[in-house]
This record gives structure tokens, C-alpha cells and sequence, in this order.
């Protein structure tokens, strides 16, 4: 019979009553509203019924808010309890778990940390997403120019002669210069000139002074505030007058401290209009000036791009030949993305480093989830009676989910805290680490504390999923007979070794990465370079000498640890120059070129095999030059010695070859090479280096009697200098700083995995308790057990060797490309790392198992 349509529920009300029947099902809900409402509808007032229909639904609502909160609130009071129990009563486990999870934790914070801090960079500026700044790409015969300056010419046009650009900002660094301020001198400071626009483009603040006029007259400078302080002291600064060499400058204003995150870094700013024309006379072609502009909201990058390529047909390429560019840099891009061979204001981040850190962080999480899921999924033996119990008792599965879940979130919860206690010991180093100090600001963002708690929710979420979908589904009757067993689930333990597998492929992969980096910083440090960097001072302003120059660099040779003093224009490492050089019969090419005196062979250990260096003995050879092995080669000369090669209007001839020698660092290949007399090319002008070889012992001693000649050579100007193989081990700062990346990864990552291994074997051996007391009441040997337990997870150790070895292999191989000079690849390699990793997981489960054979085999048969 069919039901009577005229006392239907609508359909809308009728789902929100059965919706409200799951949570209020102590009575029939919706019989009681539906006859309710026919007694209504049958006395004719349908209107009434439907008007009182509704109440009745709506009104329900509240009160099943309250129920549904007061139930949730019962079972997550429960939940923790019965977590915290949990986590008491397998305390092994749990530590396992909560430091693992912590490991993973704190490294995910520092990588995060550390990524923010790279993508900040120059943020802080008001217009940063619409300034740019120009630079120089070019090439001329054998000589690849990248140069972040331009010329002070091509700053006046950007700024007149473009309309999409709103200002131009124009500035240079100044090298070399000597500050005197209040009676003291100084060498250390960074000075910059800038124009009177800086400030306009840029957001620095200014303490004191007016940013508008501070640098728009000539001698005028800013001083930064701790700059103020070294040099002033209480004093107040505003108005004092400094000099930078021959000239004064008054301090027009007073500016807060560059932060960290900028690429623009100084610690002076002084007027460009004092030297403007000094700058404006270099020309077009010249290297002079950074340019930056701010372009305006409709201007568009690429056609000003355009209007530069006609720039460079008028002023640049008559009389260049070779290739020529403008390149246009975003603000926002600079830090991660320009490494310009010169000119740069500092050491550039790379965004290779940012993906490296930001997957090993990643693999470190997930190995550390890896580890909660194979450890839970091992104990639900253990569980599963517990699950099958609830199920009787009338616990739905999702019920069991969100317990398991809730479990998994509470120890992660645990980690945290246990995470940013690692976190603070990891950042207290994170200056020798990465080079940079890192900090935690937990109240400077609104987001950071929250963005933990998320990360940690995630993290026990993605832990707890498995494990919580896979004991859940336990049939209540086979977890009471006892029937459910992960040692006996042949699909489980697929599971569970795939992810051990995992696990040591990740470290595997650190490992081998590690042991390539490290002897690739070896090689570096090891390779014959061509001459001897050891113990080589090289002072940095000594033309500030002036008269004392000749006089200085005699006396010097007259103590008695000092073997040989040099002066040149550049040594190896400090950066140098190339000139054209025309061979007779051949077309000219650009050579590095170094101008030295007699002593420039022996103060570096540099060997001649063919010929000899310049000499006293031979007053020709201020019109001689000595090159180097890849000359030779170059220029096919089959006998160099008395070969011609022209430069500068001056016939030079070759008296003597010495060995190749790399000026710089070995990404680059080593190029030919002329070392010249130096006063032949610059008679009336000191050179800016002086070498001094000292003998290895009393070095400090050397270096104070070395100081004290200076000070009354130069009246109390300070002295700068460095040894030759700091400033080669410079080159390889971002080598060294991934190489301890990637040892701290590979350490944390194979001691998470050990840590699962250790956990996991310590499981099957209480599973497998009585079958050892047996094997041993039968003869087997402590050894024999050994190989029964560890057989499994050796097999498991081979294919993660198998599937990491040529990922790492691949990435690695990739790395050393960018090195001229590098190790090869080869087996010696691969099998340290995965011997070290079979050491490691072996010893972990040896620990276990022999402690295992060691105990009285009665109290194996005993146990359970």
C-alpha cells in the first residue's frame, strides 16, 4: 500500500533528522516528529505544521552541537589517556619514535628557517618587486666578461632619456681607500659612492639626517650606526668631519644598520658628486658604476630591454669586437640567482642549495615517519586484541581511525617539543654551518607558531594513517583467536620491507654524496697547484708604502725568518688582469698578466722548466716576459725561448716557461699566462701587493715584527693582509658549506634508520623469544643465531645499495661537472658507502641478538 504523500517530511528536513538520529538514537527520532506532524496536518492547518515542522528540525541543531562536542570531548579525554598509557607501557618504542620524529622536526624548522632567510632578501625595500638593476655581459676574443657594473653614461641616459623609469639610483664600491676619523685610522670599512637618489630608490632608514639632501652635495657622506660608534664613540656623529685619503667629507646623516638580508652591504656612503666626473671621463665602455632604476607600473622590462640594444649599436660596438649585452636583473631575483664574475658586493646564495636542503629535510621527515609506520605495524600484534575487543563492544572502525591517529599526533606533539630543544643546539652552530646566524623568531610572525603546530599535526597524521587504517581493519574474531600477526601477514612484511628498503636507500644516498664531496674538498686542498700557497703572507694596501715602498720591502728581507719578499700588481688568488698579446705571424689574444720584480719566482716556489725568470744579471729583461706551459701549447711554438710577443706598443721577448700554475680556483680550467717586469709598464707607481714567504716557525712573532715596520712606514695606518691558502680555501666556501649539509644529513639520517632497525629487531626477537631458546637447547651457536636474525635484513641492505647507488651516482657525477679540476668517480666510493651502511644496521642488530643469545635458554621457553 502506498504511502500518503500529504504527510511526507520534506526531503531537506527528513536528511537533517537522520542526521541527528545517529547522535540521538536512544529513541525514534523521526516516527515521533512524523506523527507529531500528520496530527497537525490532519486538522487542516498545513501551514502551522510546516511552520512547526521546521522549529522542531531547527531547533534540534544546538542541541546536537553540544552533544556531538560533549561526546568528542569524552572521547578525546579518552583517546589521550589510553595514548599515554600506550606510550608507558612500550616506553622503548615510544623514545624511538619521539626522537626520530624529533630529528625530523627540528631539521624541517632549520630548513624552512634557512629558506626563508635566502627568499627575504632584499624585501624589505618598499618597490622591491618593480627595481631592477643593469649589467654587463660580454666577450672579446678568448675573454668572457659577466660584470655587475656598467658605465656612469648609461645611468644618465636610464635617467633622462627613458620615460617608463621612474628613478635611477647609481653608485660604486671604492677599494683601498684609508679613513681617518677623531685621530685614529682605519682600512677595514666598506665605502661606497652614491648619488643622491639612493635613498629614493632603496628603504634604508635614516636615524639622522634628511635622505632627500644628505648626499646631494659634494665631500657629504653617511655613516651606518654602528660605523658611527666604532669610529665616534658617545659622540654625537651628525657634523663630523672624516677624511677618506686626501679628501673630507662632513656626515650629513646617520643610518641603521644594513640588515643581514641584503645584498647591498656598506658601511659609508659617500657623496657621488664629489667624483662624478672622474667617473663621467671613464666613457661608455667603462666598468664604473652599478646602475639600478625603479620602473614604473606600466613600464614593461622587455622593451626597455629592446631600447638597450640600440644603445649598445651607438656607444659600444664601434671599436668592440666581440659580443656585447645589457642584461636586466630583477631586485627580487639578485641573492639567489646572479653569480656575475665581478663586481658582485658579496657572495651570492644558490638556489641548487635551497632544492638540496629543502628535499634532504624532507627525506629526513619521511624517514622518520617511516619508522613510526613500521614500528606500529610491527606491534599491531599486540593491539590487536585491543581493536577486536572495541569492535564487540561497538567501536565503528573511524572511531579506531582517529584513535590511532590521535596516538600518532600526541607523540608527535611529544617530538616537538623535544625538536626545537635540537633546533636551539643546531642554530647555536648554524653560523659555522651554513655561514650565516639563523634565529627563531616565534612571536615576530604571526604564523610561525601555528605553522608548527600544523607541521606537527601533519606529520602524526602521515605517520599515524597507515599503521591506524591497517590494525583498524582487523576482524574482531581473528585478533581474539590470536590469528593476527604482522611476522605471518606475508603482505605486510612486503610492506615493511619495502619501507626499510627506503629508509637505507635515503642514506645510502647521503652517504655516497658525502664521501664525494669530502674528497672532492681533498683534491682541492692536496692538488699540486704550481706553486706553494703554504705560508705565504700577502699584504693587500701596500701602495699606501708610497716612498717607504723600496725600503720596506729591504728591510723585511734582512730578518731572519723571512725567505723572500715580492711586490706585484696581483698574486694568485687576490684577482688579476688580462692584456691582449700579439705573437709574431699570429693573430693576438688575451692572456692573464701579472707584473712583478725578480723575486715573484721564489717568494710563490714557482717553477721554470725552461729558461730562467727575470735577473739582475740581465738588464734587457725589463723588455722580457716569461709564460706559462698553455702558452706554449697555444701558440704551437715548438722552441718558446726567444719567441716575440707584443703589448702595449712593446716588443717583449720569452726568456723563460714557467710550469702551469692555477691563479684561480678549480672550476676553471688554468689559461696562458705572461708575467711581466713591472717597471717597464708602471715606473712611477707602487704595486698594490707585496708577498712575503716566512718560515714556519714563530709565525706570530713574524707577522708582529712584520706590523710593527709597517705602523712606522705608514704612521699608524692599520695593515691588511692574508695568506695565499685562505684565500684559496675561499673559493670553495659553498663546497665546503654543502659538504657539511650533507655530512649532518647522512648522519642524521642513517641514525634515524638504525634507530627503526634497532627497534624493529628488538620486536621480532621478544616475538621470536621462545623460538631462540629452543635453536639454542639444540646447539646453535651465538654466531648461527646471528646469521638467522640478520640474513633477512642483509637482503633488504643489498637493494637499497642497488637502487641508491645510481641515483647517487647520477647527482654526484652531475656536481663535478662544474669543477674544471675533480675526482673521478669509482667503486671505492659506492662500496665505502655501503659497507658503512651494512656496519652500522649490522651492529645495531647485533647488539640485540646477542644480548638475546646470551640469556638462559629456560627463560626463553619460560617466557610468555
Amino acid at each position: 500500500m502506498k504511502k500518503n504523500n500529504r504527510y511526507r517530511i520534506p526531503a531537506f528536513a527528513s536528511l537533517i533528522i537522520r542526521i541527528l538520529k545517529r547522535y540521538r538514537n536512544e529513541y525514534d527520532l523521526e516516527d515521533i516528529i512524523i506523527e507529531l506532524y500528520k496530527e497537525k496536518t490532519e486538522t487542516g492547518r498545513k501551514i502551522e505544521a510546516s511552520m512547526w515542522l521546521w522549529k522542531q528540525v531547527l531547533g534540534s541543531i544546538p542541541g546536537y552541537f553540544s552533544h556531538m562536542i560533549r561526546r568528542s570531548m569524552a572521547l578525546s579525554k579518552n583517546y589521550i589517556k589510553i595514548a599515554l598509557r600506550s606510550m608507558k607501557r612500550n616506553i622503548g618504542y615510544s623514545v624511538i619514535n619521539i626522537f626520530g620524529l624529533a630529528l625530523g622536526i627540528a631539521c624541517s624548522i632549520f630548513a624552512y628557517l634557512y629558506i626563508a632567510d635566502e627568499f627575504s632578501y632584499d624585501k624589505f625595500h618598499d618597490n622591491y618587486q618593480n627595481i631592477y638593476r643593469i649589467v654587463t655581459k660580454a666577450s672579446v676574443e678568448n675573454l668572457e666578461i659577466s660584470d655587475v657594473n656598467t658605465s656612469f653614461m648609461l645611468g644618465e641616459k636610464l635617467r633622462y632619456d627613458y620615460p617608463e623609469i621612474e628613478t635611477v639610483a647609481m653608485f660604486a664600491e671604492d677599494y683601498y681607500r684609508i679613513l681617518e676619523a677623531d685621530g685614529s685610522m682605519y682600512n677595514k670599512e666598506k665605502i661606497i659612492f652614491a648619488d643622491q637618489y639612493f635613498f629614493e630608490l632603496f628603504s634604508f632608514m635614516l636615524i639622522q639626517g634628511n635622505p632627500v639632501t644628505a648626499l646631494s652635495n659634494p665631500n657629504t657622506a653617511i655613516i651606518t650606526e654602528s660605523t658611527a660608534r666604532r669610529l665616534f664613540g658617545e659622540k654625537e656623529s651628525l657634523g663630523q668631519v672624516i677624511r677618506v685619503d686626501s679628501r673630507f667629507y662632513s656626515i650629513t646623516g646617520v643610518l641603521e644598520d644594513i640588515p643581514g638580508n641584503s645584498h647591498i652591504d656598506f658601511d659609508i656612503a659617500l657623496s657621488l658628486i664629489t667624483a662624478e666626473e672622474e667617473y663621467r671621463n671613464y666613457g661608455w665602455k667603462s666598468k664604473t658604476i652599478k646602475n639600478y632604476f625603479l620602473m614604473k607600473e606600466n613600464g614593461s622590462v622587455r622593451q626597455l630591454d629592446n631600447k638597450l640594444d640600440a644603445v649598445i649599436d651607438e656607444h659600444i660596438k664601434p671599436g668592440w669586437n666581440g659580443e656585447y649585452d645589457y642584461v636586466i636583473q630583477s631586485l627580487k631575483d639578485i641573492h639567489l640567482h646572479s653569480h656575475m664574475n665581478w663586481n658582485e658586493f658579496q657572495e651570492n646564495g644558490r638556489i641548487e642549495y635551497i632544492y638540496i636542503l629543502s628535499v634532504s629535510a624532507a627525506f629526513i621527515l619521511l624517514i622518520a615517519c617511516v619508522n613510526f609506520i613500521n614500528l606500529s605495524t610491527a606491534r599491531s600484534a599486540k593491539r590487536s586484541l585491543e581493536v577486536g575487543i572495541r569492535k564487540i563492544a561497538g567501536s565503528r572502525r573511524s572511531q579506531l581511525i582517529r584513535q590511532f591517529i590521535g596516538e600518532s599526533t600526541i607523540i608527535s606533539l611529544h617530538a616537538l617539543v623535544l625538536a626545537v630543544i635540537i633546533l636551539e643546539v643546531i642554530l647555536k652552530m648554524s653560523g659555522s654551518l651554513i655561514g650565516k646566524q639563523l634565529e627563531i623568531g616565534y612571536f615576530d610572525n604571526y604564523y610561525f607558531i601555528p605553522g608548527l603546530i600544523l607541521l606537527t599535526a601533519i606529520t602524526g597524521i602521515i605517520s599515524g594513517s597507515y599503521p591506524a587504517f591497517y590494525i583498524s581493519s582487523v576482524r574482531p574474531v581473528s585478533a581474539i583467536k590470536g590469528r593476527f600477526n604482522i611476522l605471518t601477514d606475508n603482505r605486510k612484511v612486503s610492506l615493511r620491507n619495502c619501507l626499510v628498503v627506503f629508509q637505507f636507500s635515503i642514506s645510502i644516498l647521503f652517504l655516497i654524496s658525502t664521501l664525494v664531496i669530502y674528497n672532492q674538498l681533498q683534491y682541492f686542498k692536496n692538488k699540486d697547484l704550481g706553486f706553494n700557497k703554504e705560508q705565504v703572507l700577502v699584504i693587500k694596501n701596500a701602495r699606501l708604502l708610497k716612498g717607504q715602498y723600496n725600503s720596506f720591502k729591504e728591510e723585511l728581507r734582512s730578518y731572519p725568518d723571512i725567505n723572500f719578499v715580492s711586490s706585484s700588481y696581483a698574486f694568485p688568488g687576490t684577482g688579476s688582469t688580462m692584456w691582449k698579446f700579439e705573437p709574431e705571424g699570429k693573430e693576438g689574444t688575451r692572456m692573464i698578466t701579472y707584473i712583478s720584480d725578480y723575486h715573484f719566482v721564489n717568494t710563490l716556489g714557482l717553477k721554470i722548466i725552461k729558461g730562467r725568470f727575470f735577473s739582475k744579471d740581465h738588464p734587457a729583461d725589463q723588455l722580457a716576459v716569461v709564460v706559462n706551459e698553455k702558452t706554449v701549447r697555444s701558440m704551437d711554438w715548438r722552441e718558446p725561448l726567444g719567441q716575440f710577443l707584443t703589448v702595449r706598443g712593446k716588443k717583449l721577448k720569452v726568456v723563460g716557461v714557467v710550469k702551469d700554475f692555477h691563479d684561480k680556483s678549480l672550476h676553471s680550467e688554468v689559461e696562458q699566462l705572461a708575467i711581466l717586469f713591472h717597471r717597464q709598464f708602471y715606473p712611477e707607481y707602487t704595486p698594490t701587493y707585496i708577498g712575503i714567504r716566512i718560515r714556519p716557525h714563530n709565525i706570530s712573532k713574524t707577522i708582529d715584527d712584520i706590523r710593527d715596520r709597517w705602523d712606522e712606514a705608514t704612521m699608524g695606518v692599520p695593515l691588511d693582509y692574508s695568506f695565499l691558502d685562505e684565500d684559496f680555501e675561499r673559493f670553495y666556501r659553498s663546497e665546503e658549506r654543502m659538504g657539511r649539509i650533507t655530512v649532518i644529513c647522512s648522519l642524521i639520517s642513517i641514525l634515524i634508520a638504525s634507530m627503526g632497525l634497532f627497534g624493529l629487531t628488538a620486536f621480532i626477537i621478544e616475538q621470536k623469544t621462545k623460538e631462540l631458546g629452543i635453536r639454542k637447547v639444540l646447539g646453535a651457536s651465538k654466531l648461527k643465531l646471528l646469521s638467522l636474525m640478520t640474513n633477512d635484513f642483509i637482503v633488504l641492505l643489498i637493494i637499497a645499495n642497488i637502487l641508491a647507488m645510481p641515483i647517487a651516482g647520477y647527482f654526484m657525477s652531475s656536481w663535478l661537472q662544474q669543477f674544471a679540476y675533480r675526482i673521478e668517480m669509482n667503486l671505492v666510493l659506492f662500496a665505502t658507502g655501503g659497507l658503512i651502511s651494512f656496519l652500522i644496521a649490522i651492529i645495531s642488530i647485533s647488539i640485540l641478538v646477542m644480548k638475546a643469545a646470551s640469556k638462559n635458554p629456560i627463560d626463553s621457553l619460560r617466557y610468555e
